[in-house]
């Protein structure tokens, strides 16, 4: 069974966006400091490699990395407006 044809490309776009647009309102002034340093700290963790979860075990050592991103993008999207 194949993918839809484009599914990775449409895929790999909506993540860009969506980084774009975290990115660009952890950046603007007028979004909370809280919110900007959450997604900092997310960053982080991800890129450090001391984790709670050693990321050599399968799935789950990625899986608090991931669940860390989709919190803080969480939090900072709420504070996204159209100028994002």
């Amino acid at each position: 069974m194949t993918p839809a044809p484009g599914l990775f490309r449409r895929l790999l776009r909506f993540l860009l966006e969506r980084l774009l647009r975290l990115y660009y309102t952890a950046r603007d002034p007028a979004t909370p400091r809280r919110a900007s340093l959450a997604l900092l700290f997310a960053v982080i963790y991800l890129v450090v490699p001391l984790d709670l979860v050693p990321d050599l075990l399968p799935l789950l050592g990625l899986a608090d990395d991931a669940a860390g991103l989709i919190a803080a993008g969480w939090w900072v999207s709420r504070h996204t407006g159209p100028q994002h």
